[in-house]
């Protein structure tokens, strides 16, 4: 779903409600099951995402496919630490970049 929100992340839908923008939700809250009796079950989508943006899935399968997780192994953690910590190589250009004026300087 697209963004609808401007890059805000919220989403105010009257006056006294705001809910979190389906289009910037990475619904990595987890999911909870709606009463399939409940007036908010449209198509039998009864599973909602947890961190209330309003998306609904069929099942707990279809919500797993939807979300994508980042998962990494201790060692591929460690070498990402590693990478980020080494020292970086000194370069000319960004050297060059550093000393011009900026129209952000006083």
């Amino acid at each position: 779903m697209a963004c609808v929100c401007g890059g805000a992340g919220w989403l105010r839908y009257d006056d006294r409600h705001a809910r979190v923008c389906p289009g910037c939700c990475e619904h990595g809250s987890g999911v909870w099951q709606l009463n399939p009796d409940c007036h908010h079950v449209v198509d039998g989508r009864i599973w909602c995402c947890s961190a209330g943006c309003g998306t609904t899935w069929e099942s707990q399968a279809a919500y797993q496919a939807d979300v994508q997780r980042f998962v990494a192994t201790d060692a591929q953690w460690a070498e990402l630490q590693r990478a980020l910590e080494a020292p970086v190589e000194p370069s000319p250009k960004l050297e060059r970049l550093w000393e011009r004026n900026t129209p952000f300087q006083d």
